[in-house]
């Protein structure tokens, strides 16, 4: 074999391994980091829905309040109209607080569906050149072995 092709063939040998090792660092990080961004969402979305049940039922409650108070007399609005207002100011903070809750859950989920769009990305620009350097690597390898007078010169 001739030093050029050796030298060569030790330079794809090389570059094949380092993309290899890269890929597995890759693999290693960005896996459990989308499984974690995924647990992330999920659990979001279930915290979510319990606020929004929980939003849901304190406004029932609020319409009930509203029409009881209505049916008391004015003597009675007199002295609950205080109290009736620090309910709507605590109703209004809470309805605040859900949106901005909601709005939170939305850009966390926002933000795990970019990460797994960049990921899938990125992921796919790495794999599919390793697969077809192997696929190139291999039908060299079998053009080469196929080729004749080239039984056994390997070296030790």
């Amino acid at each position: 074999m001739e030093p050029v092709q050796l030298i060569r063939d030790i330079v794809i040998i090389g570059c094949g391994v380092f993309f290899i090792v890269g890929l597995l660092v890759a693999l290693i990080y960005v896996v459990p980091l989308l499984l974690s961004v995924r647990r992330l969402s999920d659990e979001s979305t279930r915290t979510l829905m319990g606020v929004q049940q929980q939003a849901k039922t304190l406004g029932e409650v609020m319409a009930s309040v509203r029409s009881l108070t209505e049916g008391v007399n004015d003597s009675y609005r007199r002295s609950i109209d205080p109290a009736l207002k620090n309910v709507e100011e605590i109703t209004e903070r809470l309805n605040k607080t859900a949106r901005e809750a909601s709005y939170v859950v939305e850009e966390g989920a926002r933000f795990a569906h970019t990460t797994l769009e960049h990921a899938t990305f990125y992921r796919d620009r790495v794999f599919k050149p390793l697969i077809e350097l192997a696929s190139l690597w291999r039908g060299l390898d079998a053009v080469r072995r196929a080729l004749p007078g080239r039984k056994s010169k390997r070296r030790r």
